[in-house]
């Protein structure tokens, strides 16, 4: 009997049709060269870590064997999907849970190890069925209790699934079809490597390479279980042979690597100790580093478990790059971040000095949520002037995302035939008229035209919006398209590059109003090419703002590249006379941002754009609640301007409405609507963007739109004028407020190279944003409102303020953090809710 293992991992599993995709590869297996099948399957792309981020929601560090009784239920879900596909694909199909299959380990939860393994319930699966399912990772101790064999042991339940069936091989499917000479989403030029020995494999692993799971190559080659790397897609095709090859040639850039500083040679030795100890890999530096190590299994917080040892350890913001040559000792270097990527390029380069044939060459990866997260390509080099410009980005694999030539974008921009996003913010601003602009984005192109005409007919929108959806947000265009054909209602925006720039131009076309692109994604290149051939002129976002508020693990030098070549090409696009406002997404975040924390953030992205050319910036900041700081926000972001943009910058403030809870009462949410059109009214915003009284509810409805502008707008007659403004107090606040925001940015004005200061500042400490989900930033700022609702400084990090603004806003939160009845997290959940009933 033939019987099969293979393992297709996270990546494989984006949409329901892709377990369709796998079912379908298991029935030409069955009708070929298998008469059964075990299939190992991880868990669709991102759930273990939204499992894991709903428990860190209850409890901000959970037991790990909390943990492992609750993180294989996204495993669970996904290898029962599959056997759902199967089942519907016609296959006779069972599953196994991780308790029923039969691996016993020990009680080291979260990262437990294989005692025993008894074969027979997968051997009668086998005889009731030709497919068996079972979730990756997973066991049971002696106590029947779930465990986890460690993060991304999919890969060793396969291996052990085959070894315990007596097989020689199992096959492991992922987004690249093998192991390369480097990783093909981050160096250029790389080879596949066809056959590799297990110990090669595994030193990779060990050093950070993203390949199989070192300890399941470790015990393929203990049971002489050959690995066959496939692609998850396409032909399935075999890439890499795992076993009795060549050791490999190789450059590993590990962008989640922690290189730590010890004080002495003690502490090293015993925090090697303690990390091996606890099954966490540790390269060690040699006599070159004498008291620096280097974790490489990223997303573990290694300071804090050596402190639960007694050891201090610093982390030094640096990241491990390795090279592997045949006959040789692996190189190590630590180099900056942001130089990270650069430096791995020259070392492959040097290893392989001539350009590599185009069958070794590695596909382009169809990545997938978490894929876009960790590994956002380099920025290639890109032509610049008014020639021909037809660029594929390797952003995610966009098959046809073309755009006309350079020429032809002009000149399709300066015969729209109406007011660019710049015209009409520079004429509101000069009759001191506040702009509404609201948010929507639908997936179907008719509907988000009709939509469009509503929001400009029934509420006389003065801008519109092009809200984009999270598949191109990521550039996954592939299921941006995939989705847009078989559900577009399922889609949450508008996936403006699987339409393409044509139906961008009859969208912009049918209108009056300009249209604004509205997104959240790090790398925008592809996207904004579309949006400027479609003939929008304003584009939100930059390279802090839209990645550390968003993404986990995208590294900020990358978005800070992305952005940067966004810009440039708008300052192209300024020397030829058209101005694309450039709006930066101050609100962070969204809830409890200091004022003067949002101001230097947009400040940073705001110097970064004009150093490109960029002669209009939109500048934001959100709602805090607080009358009086807000205007002064407003209020300052011109001022700020004014000190350190060029004098040929345009700047307009933009005021986004509550950005935190709604309430789900229609009273109190037009009443919160009323208030922030108000407030950006009296304190001179150029442009409000609107809420709607139904955001508590999901997303709101065209009606609750319509009515929404209309609220806003009745805010802004002159009837309102009698609401005085106590000009005094506001003063003051915009005092402190630039102070502030001055001092956060005094670290990296002076610095010649600004993004790769920026970077630098983020990891240790000097820039900082609270609530962040991103490993690139330490959230160690913590705010709360004063007594009179303003937000105030309560923890301060590594922020470079005065001891003057410490005191200031120590005395702000006096009365609040003194009181005995004080918990700060009863009061963080008080002041996030300030709106709601």
């Amino acid at each position: 009997m033939r019987i099969l293992v293979l393992k297709f991992g996270g990546s494989s599993f984006v949409d329901l049709e892709d377990y369709r995709r796998v079912a379908g590869h298991l029935e030409a297996r069955l009708a070929g060269d298998a008469d059964k099948i075990v299939l190992v399957a991880s868990a669709m792309a991102g759930l273990t870590e939204r499992l894991r981020g709903l428990a860190q929601g209850l409890h901000p560090a959970p037991s790990r064997e909390a943990l492992d009784a609750l993180l294989p239920l996204a495993d669970t879900l996904g290898a029962g999907l599959l056997r759902v596909a199967a089942e519907e694909a016609g296959l006779r199909a069972t599953s196994l849970a991780g308790s029923q299959l039969g691996v016993v380990t020990d009680d080291n939860f979260t990262r437990a190890s294989i005692q025993s393994i008894d074969a027979r319930p997968l051997r009668r699966a086998l005889e009731a069925a030709d497919v068996v399912v079972v979730p990756g990772g997973q066991a049971v101790d002696a106590q029947v209790r779930p465990t986890m064999l460690g993060k991304n042991s999919s890969d060793l339940t396969a291996v052990v699934v085959a070894a315990t069936l007596g097989l020689d091989g199992c096959e492991i499917y992922s987004d690249v079809c093998g192991v390369y000479s480097a990783d093909p989403n981050l160096l250029r030029g790389v080879r596949l490597i066809e056959r590799v020995s297990y110990q090669g494999v595994i030193d990779l692993s060990l050093s950070g390479a993203k390949v199989l799971h070192h300890g399941a190559v470790a015990e393929a080659s203990r049971r002489g279980v050959r690995i066959v790397c496939r692609l998850n897609r396409g032909d399935y095709r075999i890439g890499t042979i795992i076993g009795d090859g060549p050791e490999p040639r190789s450059v590993v850039v590990d962008q989640r690597s922690l290189v730590l500083d010890v004080e002495t040679l003690d502490a090293l030795e015993r925090a090697r100790a303690c990390l091996q100890a606890a099954k966490v890999p540790v390269v060690m530096l040699g006599a070159e580093a004498p008291r620096r190590l280097v974790v490489t299994c990223g997303f573990f917080d290694a300071v804090r478990f050596l402190a639960e040892h007694g050891i201090q350890a610093a982390a030094s913001g640096l990241r491990l790059v390795s090279t592997f040559e045949q006959g040789a000792a692996p190189r190590r270097d630590v180099v900056r971040e942001e130089d990270a990527i650069a430096f791995g390029q020259a070392l492959h380069d040097r290893l392989f000095p001539t350009p590599p044939p185009a069958e070794s060459v590695a596909p382009a990866p169809v990545p997938s949520a978490a894929t876009v997260a960790e590994h956002l390509l380099p920025v290639p080099p890109r032509a610049n002037g008014s020639g021909a410009h037809r660029q594929r980005h390797a952003t995610g694999s966009a098959p046809g995302v073309d755009t006309p030539p350079w020429d032809e974008v002009i000149g399709h921009l300066r015969s729209l035939g109406k007011p660019t996003v710049r015209d009409v913010l520079r004429r509101a601003d000069g009759e001191g008229r506040l702009l509404i602009q609201p948010r929507c984005g639908v997936g179907g192109h008719e509907a988000m035209r009709r939509l469009l005409e509503r929001l400009e007919g029934e509420a006389q929108a003065d801008i519109l919006t092009l809200t984009i959806d999270s598949y191109t947000r990521l550039c996954r265009f592939e299921s941006a398209s995939h989705m847009l054909e078989v559900d577009p209602q399922g889609l949450n925006g508008y996936p403006l590059v699987s339409h393409g720039h044509l139906r961008g131009r009859e969208l912009d076309a049918a209108l009056r109003a300009p249209l604004q692109i509205r997104h959240g994604s790090p790398d925008p290149r592809a996207l904004f090419d579309v949006a400027i051939a479609a003939g929008i002129t304003a584009f939100e976002g930059g390279g802090i703002c839209y990645n550390l508020p968003y993404c986990k693990d995208v590294p900020l030098a990358h978005s800070l590249r992305c952005w940067q070549e966004v810009d440039r090409r708008c300052g192209e696009l300024a020397r030829e006379g058209i101005l694309v406002d450039r709006e930066l997404f101050g609100t962070l975040t969204a809830v409890l941002i200091p004022p003067s924390l949002s101001l230097a953030m947009t400040l940073l992205e705001a110097l970064l754009a004009a150093r490109e050319g960029v002669k209009c910036l939109s500048i934001a900041t959100c709602q805090s609640g607080h009358f009086v700081q807000d205007l002064a926000a407003l209020r300052a972001i011109r001022r700020l301007a004014a000190r350190h943009l060029p004098g040929d910058v345009e700047v307009y403030p933009v005021f986004h409405e509550w950005m935190g809870p709604f309430s789900s009462v229609r009273q109190t949410a037009d009443a919160t609507i009323f208030y922030g059109a108000l407030t950006a009214h009296k304190g001179r915003a150029t442009k409000l963007i609107n809420k709607t009284y139904e955001e508590a509810l999901g997303i709101p409805s065209v009606e609750a739109n319509i009515a929404g502008i209309w609220m806003a707008r009745a805010a802004t007659s002159s009837l309102f004028e009698l609401v005085s403004v106590p000009e005094d107090q506001v003063e003051e606040e915009v005092t402190a407020i630039l102070t502030e925001a001055e001092e956060i940015v005094a670290p990296v004005l002076g610095e010649a190279d600004l993004p790769a200061a920026i970077v630098r500042a983020f990891a240790d400490g000097r820039l900082d944003i609270p609530f962040s989900p991103s490993r690139h930033a330490r959230s160690a700022v913590v705010p709360l409102r004063d007594p009179s609702g303003a937000i105030r400084y309560f923890q301060t990090g590594n922020l470079s303020f005065s001891e003057a603004t410490k005191r200031r806003n120590e005395q702000m939160l006096a009365a609040v953090v003194r009181s005995e009845a004080f918990d700060m997290y009863a009061k963080l959940k008080a002041d996030i809710m300030h709106f709601c009933d």
